[in-house]
């Protein structure tokens, strides 16, 4: 592949100048020859088509353009273009005139919760419409959130660079088996273990990583090396934002501490569920806007049978979600249980004359109360001696569900 310098030209553009550098290749600002339109361009890295992966790596380059074009977002970064000119592939997209959001907090360090919350807002509303449309990022960081500047110096963050993205289209896959994708110290832990275990929760917890580092200017786990930050990432236990920061509240922990849980199932449920809770540390006029497009699908539960990616102790949030699934499961089990009961003893009394008329049918109720104490809360242990025994109340006839009294035959 041959090198490109200022004026060498990719199809009807004209590279202006080198704008920076990827893991995956490297970005241009470019012009439109005819018309004059002023474009970013993505080439990738320059080097021998023969090498061991480097059809792979073109093919997902290219690739990073079909799926950009899935989804039409004004907090996506538009991809124009793509093609291959004299074997360098590149993309055409529209040139963002800012920062970066690694760069912002390396320059600014903790952003306020208001800050976070402005600039978080629309980066999930985005990854909610990737989702939507199949597509987990693989990638999401700091680094690939472009902060736009607007006509009066507004910003509109946009997320960019999908080239280890992964679209559910049934095309086959083109990464190479077992390679790790995606930026550690922003990996979540079933990623870590295996790129086929990344789902859209996956990104989620990205997400929570990193609202993190903007609260705090600091990511929850960094390390010297690759290995010891994905040792972290499954074993360590995660500080607190406001450890950091005393002036983060217990919610906003509240909020990391579920985004980064180890278990998959204990996270949010969905992009718009984690915009809905940021919506709390935000501006009123900034949740206002945000707040009627951040509605979390209710429909979609979180399963109750919840399996751990990891080996390590089952963290604390995860605890109380199986403690509340096991409480449900257990009234619901016991209520089906009351409700024979009080159909066997109806059935019994209508059967056994005027004898039977002097027994008490207890309601299904006073049966679960027996049995499960008022409080389900995950440290309770249902036991029949968490009830105290009460006096047993004076025989009244028999009715029917209804409240209708059973006649005597």
């Amino acid at each position: 592949m041959k090198l490109l310098r200022p004026r060498d030209s990719l199809g009807p553009y004209e590279l202006v100048r080198a704008l920076g550098s990827g893991g995956m290749g490297v970005v241009y600002e470019a012009r439109h020859r005819a018309l004059g339109r002023r474009v970013a361009i993505k080439v990738l890295h320059a080097s021998d088509p023969g090498l061991p992966g480097a059809a792979v790596a073109s093919a997902r380059f290219l690739r990073e353009g079909r799926v950009a074009a899935q989804v039409r977002h004004p907090h996506v970064v538009d991809v124009f273009d793509i093609g291959v000119e004299d074997g360098v592939p590149y993309l055409v997209m529209e040139l963002v005139q800012g920062e970066t959001l690694a760069e912002k907090i390396a320059r600014e360090g903790a952003l306020s919760l208001a800050t976070t919350a402005e600039l978080l807002l629309p980066v999930v509303s985005a990854v909610a419409e990737l989702h939507a449309a199949g597509i987990v990022h693989r990638d999401l960081k700091p680094a690939n959130i472009l902060l736009a500047r607007g006509r009066a110096g507004e910003i509109h963050p946009k997320v960019a660079d999908f080239g280890v993205s992964w679209l559910d289209d049934g095309s086959p896959a083109i990464t190479e088996r077992n390679a790790i994708i995606g930026t550690y110290a922003y990996m979540a832990p079933e990623q870590a273990c295996s790129p086929k275990g990344a789902t859209d929760r996956s990104d989620l917890y990205s997400l929570g990583v990193i609202a993190y580092e903007c609260a705090t200017g600091r990511k929850p786990f960094d390390a010297p090396s690759q290995l010891r930050i994905v040792e972290a990432i499954l074993n360590a236990p995660l500080v607190a934002p406001s450890m950091w920061n005393p002036a983060l509240p217990p919610a906003f922990d509240a909020l990391v501490a579920r985004a980064m849980n180890r278990d998959p199932g204990a996270r949010f449920i969905a992009a718009e569920e984690l915009g809905e809770a940021l919506l709390a540390f935000a501006k009123p006029g900034v949740a206002a806007r945000w707040a009627s497009e951040l509605v979390p699908p209710r429909s979609r539960e979180t399963p109750t049978s919840i399996r751990s990616v990891t080996s390590t102790p089952t963290p604390a949030p995860m605890a109380r979600a199986w403690g509340r699934a096991r409480a449900s499961a257990k009234v619901a089990s016991v209520a089906a249980a009351a409700l024979l009961v009080v159909t066997v003893l109806a059935a019994g009394i209508a059967g056994g004359g005027r004898s039977a008329a002097k027994r008490e049918v207890a309601s299904p109720v006073e049966v679960a109360r027996a049995i499960v104490p008022a409080s389900t809360t995950p440290t309770a242990t249902p036991t029949a001696a968490a009830t105290p025994r009460r006096a047993a109340p004076p025989p009244k006839p028999p009715t029917l569900d209804n409240g209708a009294p059973i006649l005597d035959p």
